[in-house]
């Protein structure tokens, strides 16, 4: 005979906006005939269903139990905070420098998807400029993991143009390792999910063979990713940081900066008695040739905005960015797959 081992269960999604539904599904076994279940501040809090599906309307972090039985024997599965149900949206210009926080493990603002080894923690003491940030303890890990750092909703429906900028430290463990940094955005509150920008920490990064923690300004590069396209213009924005550890070392992601932004046919550098040329140094553009992406690699004395064009030999401006970049060493990777060869 086949008695009740044990009750389980899965959900088609944990992270959801507030007013969406959850589908569980029992996984229980063996003989199971019943179930009781409880969703915390879900709607139905309830369900003997075998199969439930649940609205949760409040955000917060909720707990979901199941009670499963074969007639004779029961058996109890609970999920702690299992169900986050995110914030209501923040508005633009924002700033993330995670100086709010104490922990990011639990809490409504972010999402840390960790399935093994070390996943996206708060860091104090290595913060640019400040005192926290969130990282990546890489170091000695195994080679193929890979954790998610995801963001709460951002309202973009009345912007014509948004730009999503950080600043990451990381330096290379060996001459052979292949850690990667993903971008990802989501217009369905993280239905679904189309990378944004792929960083490979490989060939961006110094070697340091001894566990890396960022003590200098110059430890920082800032990234702006600028082809978040209109599509994406929506009030349940969200952005992920998705990184795979190739053997290398740490990472930190700090102040996170989401804010509208235009083309302009001028250089606002915002810097009084200092030229263009003056302002701006240190330029390096690759790979060349150039097929789907280009690195633009440049240094400003002092934070502002920044106008990168591209443009043909005939004088022809086939794109266009404005960008806030950040004191110091700055990147911007801009997409090329619809430029025609030239």
């Amino acid at each position: 005979n086949l008695y009740l081992c044990t009750a389980q269960f899965s959900a088609d999604k944990t992270s959801i906006c507030a007013g969406d539904q959850v589908q569980f599904t029992d996984m229980s076994y063996n003989s199971v005939n019943g179930w009781t279940w409880t969703f915390t501040n879900g709607n139905p809090p309830t369900s003997s269903a075998q199969n439930p599906v649940v609205v949760y309307n409040t955000p917060g972090i909720y707990e979901v139990k199941l009670e499963a039985t074969d007639g004779s024997n029961n058996a109890i599965e609970t999920k702690i905070g299992f169900i986050h149900v995110v914030p209501d949206a923040a508005s633009i210009p924002l700033l993330e420098g995670f100086e709010s926080y104490s922990t990011l493990n639990g809490i409504q603002e972010w999402g840390v998807i960790n399935p093994s080894g070390n996943g996206f923690e708060l860091a104090t003491s290595t913060g640019l400029n400040s005192s926290k940030s969130a990282r990546i303890m890489n170091f000695g890990q195994t080679a193929g993991d890979i954790d998610e750092l995801v963001s709460s909703p951002v309202d973009l429906s009345n912007e014509s143009q948004v730009t999503l900028s950080f600043r990451y430290a990381h330096k290379r463990r060996n001459t052979n390792d292949d850690d990667k940094l993903r971008v990802l955005v989501t217009n369905t509150c993280g239905e679904s999910w189309a990378i944004r920008k792929t960083l490979l920490l490989s060939t961006t990064s110094a070697v340091q063979g001894t566990t890396f923690t960022p003590t200098t300004e110059s430890d920082w590069t800032t990234l702006h990713v600028t082809n978040i396209t209109s599509s994406y213009f929506v009030d349940n924005f969200r952005y992920k940081f998705t990184f795979e550890g190739g053997g290398g070392n740490n990472m930190f992601i700090d102040n996170i900066n989401i804010y509208a932004g235009g083309p302009s046919d001028d250089i606002v550098t915002g810097t009084a008695g200092v030229s263009e040329l003056e302002a701006i140094n240190g330029l390096s553009v690759y790979p060349n040739p150039v097929d789907e992406e280009l690195t633009v690699d440049f240094n400003v004395r002092t934070a502002q905005e920044v106008l990168v064009t591209i443009q043909d030999v005939s004088g022809k401006i086939t794109q266009r960015n404005l960008i806030n970049a950040n004191e110091g060493s700055n990147l911007v990777l801009m997409n090329t797959q619809n430029l025609a060869p030239g």
